[in-house]
C-alpha cells in the first residue's frame, strides 16, 4: 500500500526536470503591483543572488521606475499634444538656454548618442521651432542652431507646464526633503562624473 501511495503521488508532482533554480515558480507577474514591484524584484534577486548589493540595486530600480514615470506623465500631459517627445522637449530647452548652440553640445549635455539628437532635431526644424546657421567667417562646416520666434514662444510654454508636471510629481515632498533629495542626486551625479573622468 506504502510503495502504491508512494508511485501514485510521484506521478502527481509536476515535471520540473527542465526547469532551472532560477525559474522555481513564485509570485506572478500579472499579481504584482507597480507600487510592490521594487520590494518583490530585490528580495527575490537576493534570494537567489545573496551576494548583490540589495540597497544598491533598490535605489538603482527606484530611480530607473521614478524617471521613467516622470518621462511618460510629462510626454502624456504636456509633450504629445505639442507633437513632441520628451527628447524633443529637452533639445527645445536646451536651445532657448544656450542658443545660438551647436549639436554635438546638445548631445553632451542631455548625455544622449548624435543619432538621438539629430532625430529630434528634425521634429523641431520640422515643427519651425528651430533653423540652422553656418558662421560667414571661419569653418563653415560648423553649423548653429537657434529658436525661431515661434520656438521661443513655444520653448517659454513649454517649460511652464513642464513645471506644473514637475511640481505635482514633488508635491509629496516638503521643501526640506526636496533640498535633501537634491542635494543627493547631486552627489551621485558627481561621483559619476568622476568615474567617468
Amino acid at each position: 500500500m506504502k510503495e502504491q501511495a508512494q508511485k501514485h503521488s510521484d506521478s502527481d508532482r509536476p515535471d520540473r526536470s527542465h526547469q532551472s533554480e532560477d525559474s522555481e515558480p513564485g509570485i506572478p507577474a500579472a499579481s504584482v503591483s507597480s507600487e510592490h514591484y521594487l520590494d518583490v524584484a530585490v528580495e527575490r534577486t537576493f534570494d537567489r543572488l545573496p551576494d548583490i548589493d540589495a540597497k544598491a540595486m533598490a535605489l538603482s530600480i527606484a530611480l530607473t521606475n521614478i524617471a521613467s514615470a516622470h518621462v511618460r506623465k510629462s510626454e502624456a500631459d504636456v509633450h504629445a499634444k505639442r507633437g513632441r517627445t520628451w527628447i524633443g522637449f529637452r533639445l527645445l530647452y536646451m536651445i532657448w538656454m544656450f542658443e545660438p548652440v551647436e549639436a554635438k553640445d546638445l548631445s553632451r549635455l542631455a548625455d544622449i548618442s548624435r543619432q538621438t539628437t539629430s532625430s529630434g532635431l528634425r521634429m523641431l526644424e520640422k515643427q519651425g521651432l528651430i533653423s540652422r546657421e553656418r558662421p560667414l567667417e571661419g569653418d563653415r562646416r560648423l553649423v548653429s542652431l537657434r529658436l525661431t520666434e515661434e520656438g521661443r514662444r513655444e520653448a517659454k510654454s513649454s517649460v511652464q507646464a513642464q513645471n506644473r508636471t514637475m511640481e505635482e510629481l514633488f508635491s509629496v515632498l516638503d521643501s526640506s526633503e526636496q533640498d535633501t533629495l537634491l542635494r543627493l542626486l547631486r552627489k551621485v551625479q558627481r561621483g559619476q562624473w568622476s568615474r567617468d573622468l
